[in-house]
């Protein structure tokens, strides 16, 4: 599995300021709509409930393909990853 070059994870944090803006960005507009409803919702819940999903929201579009290949190559290595 190679990791796709033509994005910057920074940026994928960045455009997160709007939630979902990010994973639309890298390509995933079903996850970029149901991060939005989420932290929309949480912060209509709870500001601190919404503050903290939205920073969930920006690590997921800027690292999900580095974690997601971390924990792969950890399994295919023989590790617990």
């Amino acid at each position: 599995m190679t990791r796709d070059q033509s994005w910057q994870p920074f940026l994928a944090a960045a455009l997160s300021v709007i939630p979902g803006l990010g994973h639309l960005y890298r390509g995933r507009p079903g996850r970029a709509a149901l991060w939005f409803f989420g932290v929309i919702v949480a912060y209509a819940l709870s500001y601190p409930l919404g503050l903290m999903l939205q920073l969930v929201c920006a690590a997921n579009a800027a690292l999900s393909d580095m974690i997601q290949h971390d924990t792969i190559a950890g399994r295919l290595r023989g590790g617990h990853g």
